[in-house]
C-alpha cells in the first residue's frame, strides 16, 4: 500500500495501492471502516468519490464501501489497451491492500459490466455482486428503444475508438472539470422527473459534481477508452458468473433502458432482477441503496 490518509480537498479517507506493473490504484474509503466491505465500482464518469452519497447510510447499516478509480480515472494510472476482464486483479490488489478476505462488490450504471467481471473472475473472494441500472453488451442496444439519443449517440461513436471519438469525449471531459451551478442544472433538465427530483436536492449536486469532476481530471482519454469497452462486444462472459447477483433497474431509465437490464438478467446464472416502476437512472440508486446494500451484505 502506497499510502492511507485523510484528502485535504474532500476530507475523504483515502490511499494508494502500487502494482506489480508499476500502475498506482487510488481508493477512498466511506461509511463504517470496521463493517462489512464492499468494493464500489463507478459508473462514467465517475470516480472513487461516487459512493460518498451513500457515507451516511453505509454507516449506519455498518458497511464498509470502498470506491476503487479505474486506471485513467480520478488519481489511478492509466493502463492503455486494459480490458474488462482485467479489473477484478486491480480489485484484488485494493483488497489484499486493505486485508479483505472476502467482499461484496456493486456497479452502478457503466460500473455493472465491471461489477460483473469480479463475480466472473474473482468467486474465491467475492460473496455477491448488485448491478445496479447496470449497462447492457453491445447486442443489447437495438432493445434500448427508450435510451436518450446522446447516450446511444456516444457509445456508437465510442465504440469506433476513432480520432474523432478521443477528440470528442477530451470535450467532453473539459466540460465536465469545467461544469457549473448552470451547466448542471441543464443537465439535469435532459432525466425524467424521478430523476430531476433527487438530482436538485443540494447535497447530491455538490456530492456528484466532485465525483464527476475527479474521475475526468485527466482528461478525455481515459474515459474514451473506458467508453470504447463498453460499447464494443465484451470480453466478459455474462454466464460465467459464478456468484449470486442482485439486479436493480428503473423501469424509466432512460440512460440505460431497462431491456438491457432484462437482457443482462437473462444472461445470468444466478441472478435476482427487479424493476421498479417510476424509477430513473439516478433515482434509484439513491432512493433504495439502503435496500440494495442490506440485501448484498444480508
Amino acid at each position: 500500500m502506497v499510502g492511507r490518509g485523510i484528502a485535504v480537498e474532500t476530507g475523504v479517507t483515502e490511499g494508494r495501492v502500487a502494482l506489480p506493473d508499476g500502475r498506482t490504484l487510488a481508493w477512498a474509503e466511506f461509511g463504517d471502516p470496521r463493517g462489512r466491505p464492499v468494493v464500489y465500482c463507478h459508473g462514467f464518469p465517475g470516480s472513487r468519490l461516487e459512493p460518498r452519497v451513500a457515507d451516511e447510510l453505509a454507516s449506519r447499516l455498518e458497511v464498509h464501501l470502498i470506491g476503487v478509480d479505474r486506471p485513467g480515472y480520478g488519481q489511478s494510472t492509466p493502463a492503455s489497451g486494459r480490458r474488462i476482464r482485467e479489473w477484478p486483479r486491480d480489485v484484488e490488489a485494493v483488497a489484499d491492500a486493505l486485508g479483505l478476505e472476502r467482499f461484496a462488490v456493486i456497479g452502478v450504471s457503466a460500473g455493472g459490466p465491471y461489477a460483473a467481471a469480479c463475480g466472473c473472475e474473482l468467486p474465491e473472494r467475492v460473496s455477491r455482486v448488485a448491478i445496479v441500472c447496470g449497462l447492457g453488451p453491445p447486442e443489447s442496444m437495438g432493445r434500448g428503444a427508450q435510451m436518450h439519443w446522446y447516450a446511444r449517440w456516444g457509445l456508437r461513436v465510442a465504440a469506433g475508438f476513432s480520432p474523432v471519438s478521443r477528440w470528442l469525449l477530451a470535450l467532453f471531459a473539459l466540460g465536465v472539470r469545467s461544469v457549473g451551478e448552470r451547466g448542471y442544472e441543464l443537465w439535469v433538465r435532459r432525466y425524467s422527473a424521478a430523476d430531476r427530483e433527487v438530482l436538485q436536492r443540494p447535497e447530491v449536486r455538490s456530492l456528484l459534481l466532485a465525483a464527476f469532476r475527479e474521475g475526468a481530471r485527466n482528461g478525455g482519454a481515459a474515459l474514451a477508452e473506458d467508453l470504447a469497452l463498453l460499447a464494443r462486444p465484451w470480453d466478459l462472459p455474462l454466464d460465467g458468473v459464478q456468484v449470486p447477483v442482485d439486479l436493480w433497474h428503473g423501469e424509466a431509465d432512460a440512460v440505460v433502458p431497462p431491456e438491457m437490464g432484462r437482457y443482462v438478467a437473462s444472461r445470468l446464472k444466478n441472478c435476482r432482477a427487479r424493476f421498479l416502476p417510476g424509477e430513473g437512472h439516478f433515482s434509484l440508486p439513491l432512493a433504495h441503496m439502503d435496500v440494495i446494500l442490506s440485501a448484498l451484505v444480508r
